[in-house]
């Protein structure tokens, strides 16, 4: 493809966020651009998921950037224990490379704001577990702005309450990034489940499941699981 303006090739240009996800960007050397529509057949379940990340990020990033400004850390303490998010990339990552959009029920064991919980319903049906008030409110807000944008967020639940309270049997993938060790009575009850669990960084381990194969994304642990 050649520019209509100088005859220089155009090739094709990474689109910034603020750009309608419709079109494609292609660019020359001289800096003119040309906004090519992208037919309905082109965008693949895939791409539509990459497209959707790219929304939920941005919408993330805005609000890493107010706690950072009233923190001025990522991590702190909730009336449930320490809250550190995971990272979105790699969580989306590891998302794609175990395929979960092959899964029945995802559910998210301490959700926060619910960001990974949001992530997973681009994949599949996905159940988010918070113990923490004022975080299930963060994740609910930002659930009802972003479904707004992206339909499959209807597959999205977030709940408050204790996730060792509730009935595990739905579920076939759980996740976790955990600031404490669970109870034996819990651990117990996933292994009821057939799933498996995913341990972001897998920094305090359960004492009573079988641990499976380490996923790395870049430089991240994510411990495997197989609850039987």
């Amino acid at each position: 493809m050649k520019c209509k303006h100088c005859e220089q090739p155009m090739k094709k240009k990474k689109r910034p966020v603020s750009v309608s996800f419709t079109h494609t960007i292609y660019a020359c050397e001289c800096g003119h651009e040309e906004h090519h529509k992208i037919e309905r057949t082109e965008l693949t379940d895939a791409h539509k998921r990459k497209i959707h990340f790219e929304h939920i990020k941005a919408h993330f990033d805005t609000v890493d950037e107010g706690i950072i400004k009233e923190k001025t850390t990522h991590v702190f303490d909730t009336s449930c224990g320490i809250w550190g998010c995971s990272s979105l990339r790699d969580t989306f990552e590891l998302f794609e490379k175990i395929q979960l959009h092959e899964a029945k029920h995802f559910v998210d064991l301490g959700s926060g704001d619910g960001r990974i919980t949001m992530l997973a319903s681009l994949f599949t049906n996905a159940h988010g577990i918070e113990g923490d008030k004022t975080m299930h409110k963060l994740g609910e807000t930002a659930h009802k702005t972003l479904k707004k944008q992206i339909p499959a967020l209807n597959r999205c639940t977030l709940v408050h309450g204790n996730y060792e309270e509730h009935d595990m049997g739905k579920f076939d993938i759980f996740y976790t990034y955990n600031d404490h060790h669970w109870s034996e009575k819990f651990e117990q009850q996933l292994k009821k489940t057939n799933g498996t669990l995913l341990a972001f960084k897998n920094i305090f381990e359960p004492k009573h499941l079988k641990k499976g194969k380490t996923i790395w994304i870049g430089q991240t642990p994510v411990v495997t699981y197989r609850l039987t």
